[in-house]
């Protein structure tokens, strides 16, 4: 039987924890409409994921962005930070060792269901489905469900999904799988943030935070490939063999 946490994912977790409450607390910049900031914790988020896996992704992205909310004053945040930041970690490492180790066509078919799933929620409450009107006077009205318009973008982006996993190695699928996770992040707080402060703030910070996804992708991707070339073995690899 597997122990709650091995004396690796401990140590990861301390190294991890004090990373991303570091990396996060180095540079702030405050965002009056929702009294939050950016930052660049995602870098520390992404490859605390990457290199040790799903639990230590959860407990330090979600445990060290918290300590950083508390230390920068914004206390208010810290609960909030530490259940988006912790799913975000467990997303981005659960996600990249789910890729990794896929290799055959029908093994595909089952990927990424949480894409998928917000796909689908997000196009059935936000569509009324495609009216189209064919010929002149006497015209042809077809009306497509939204469903089925929904049922088109998820195969779309199904196939897009593959294409990427299928044509690129390491860094395309742990970039895909840390911009997932990063997406998690942004409705996360857009949700939170809606709830305390209104859509108008909230909407202020969606572009706030999909920079922070950016650059947290762009930074930890590249450090994580680097890593695991130069023989660091990385747990969500190691995980699934």
């Amino acid at each position: 039987m597997r122990r709650i946490l091995t004396p690796q994912e401990i140590s990861l977790i301390a190294v991890f924890t004090a990373m991303v409450a570091v990396v996060t607390s180095a540079f702030a910049l405050y965002t009056p409409p929702t009294v939050g900031f950016f930052n660049i914790g995602e870098i520390a988020v992404y490859l605390s994921a990457l290199v040790g896996g799903p639990v230590v992704g959860a407990i330090a992205g979600g445990l060290g962005s918290a300590i950083a909310d508390v230390v920068l004053g914004y206390t208010h945040y810290a609960p909030i930070t530490f259940v988006v930041k912790g799913v975000e970690g467990f997303l981005a490492a659960y996600l990249f060792g789910l890729l990794m180790r896929r290799r055959r066509l029908k093994e595909r078919l089952v990927l990424l269901p949480p894409v998928y799933a917000f796909l689908v929620a997000i196009g059935v409450l936000g569509m009324n489905g495609i009216r189209l009107e064919l010929g002149g006077e006497a015209a042809i009205v077809v009306i497509i469900p939204p469903e089925l318009v929904v049922a088109i973008v998820v195969i779309i982006a199904y196939l897009i999904t593959l294409a990427v996993i299928t044509a690129v190695g390491f860094a395309g699928v742990a970039a895909l799988s840390c911009a997932v996770a990063g997406l998690e992040m942004v409705f996360g707080y857009f949700i939170a943030e809606t709830l305390i402060y209104g859509l108008p703030a909230a909407l202020c910070e969606v572009p706030i935070n999909l920079l922070q996804m950016t650059v947290g992708v762009c930074v930890a991707v590249p450090v994580a490939d680097h890593l695991r070339k130069a023989g660091v073995r990385l747990a969500c690899e190691e995980s699934l063999r």
